[in-house]
């Protein structure tokens, strides 16, 4: 899981580069972590962005 993956500060995090189903148990998505958030965010994002209007 995350817990044992090692952070030196200023440093980028492994998790990121980790896929889905590699850093959590819950998920079986291939995709990884970094492009997950991304994704996330663009939607989210998209969604605000159309309520302003």
């Amino acid at each position: 899981m995350a817990e044992d993956l090692e952070e030196k500060p200023g440093a980028e995090s492994p998790l990121l580069n980790k896929h889905m189903n590699e850093a959590f148990d819950w998920s079986d998505s291939k995709l990884p972590v970094r492009d997950a958030l991304w994704d996330y965010y663009m939607k989210n994002q998209r969604s605000r962005y159309h309520e302003n209007w």
